[in-house]
């Protein structure tokens, strides 16, 4: 056995397939989800993958969940060597459409609950010299977008979270690491993306906007590239050691308005934005 590796939301897309692959290189995977009736996918992979992995309610958002499968890898291996904070979603919509409601809830899960597991593990990762920390992010925390300020801003505040943890946990040899994704075609930007309850509501001043930027994100999904293997390969890279740095960027090759904002002045790169949905 090589490491005990617990990963958040995991009945799709990068938890799912990362389950799978560290699974398969020998680690003991425990993978949790929130809704356990969502598990039956995970279960075929693993099945036909002939590999053991516990499968675990974890509701990031809440604390007793998260406490009682830390008491129970406590219980059974006393100890955990790596913990992958994968679980998220996004809200869209423009800021004047959107509650107050759905920008706490977005950040719940995306901020908040990165927050709520690691401080609940990371008494088990201390008992391990040389522990990881993984926090899935995306590019979206690097490059805002309009109609993101809820998703784009709980991925910036992860940003900045992970960073500091990263210097504060140097101290105990346990190393912190973001994954920071580009488009990828997951359930991220489909049914794990929420509109809004009155961003399409055509009597809203920014409607004409928001359609456009959704008929465009359509677009983009229907020509994405990219796999998750993509993303799974860097996990299980940070896993073993192979990559030692803070950021890794995933698939950016594919996010040509991450490169043109890099590259351009902000003042060209802004006027090319407006234009491309104005």
């Amino acid at each position: 056995m090589k490491n005990i590796i617990l990963i958040t939301g995991c009945s799709s897309g990068i938890g799912l397939e990362s389950a799978i692959t560290l699974g398969k290189r020998g680690n003991q995977v425990i993978a949790t989800m929130r809704n356990l009736e969502k598990r039956a996918l995970l279960d075929q992979k693993t099945e036909e993958s002939d590999i053991n992995i516990e499968i675990k309610q974890l509701d990031v958002t809440d604390l007793d969940s998260i406490k009682n499968v830390a008491r129970q890898i406590e219980k059974t291996y006393g100890k955990l060597d790596i913990l992958i904070n994968n679980a998220g979603f996004g809200v869209a919509g423009f800021f004047e459409e959107l509650t107050l409601k759905e920008y706490r809830f977005q950040m719940e899960t995306n901020y908040f609950g990165v927050i709520n597991v690691t401080k609940i593990f990371l008494p088990l990762l201390q008992k391990r010299k040389n522990s990881k920390i993984i926090n899935i992010s995306s590019l979206a925390g690097l490059n805002a977008v309009p109609g993101g300020s809820a998703y784009n801003s709980s991925k910036w505040a992860l940003e900045g979270f992970s960073e500091c943890l990263r210097y504060e946990l140097n101290f105990q040899n346990i190393k912190v690491f973001l994954v920071e994704p580009g488009p990828f075609p997951t359930k991220a930007i489909g049914e794990n993306m929420i509109i809004g309850k009155y961003v399409m509501d055509k009597s809203r001043a920014n409607y004409a906007y928001t359609s456009k930027m959704f008929q465009l994100i359509e677009k983009r999904n229907k020509r994405l590239k990219s796999k998750v293997s993509e993303v799974t390969n860097v996990i299980t890279r940070i896993t073993e050691g192979k990559i030692k740095r803070l950021r890794t960027k995933v698939g950016s090759r594919y996010s040509p308005q991450f490169w043109i904002r890099e590259l351009l002045p902000f003042k060209v790169y802004e006027w090319l934005l407006m234009k491309f949905i104005g």
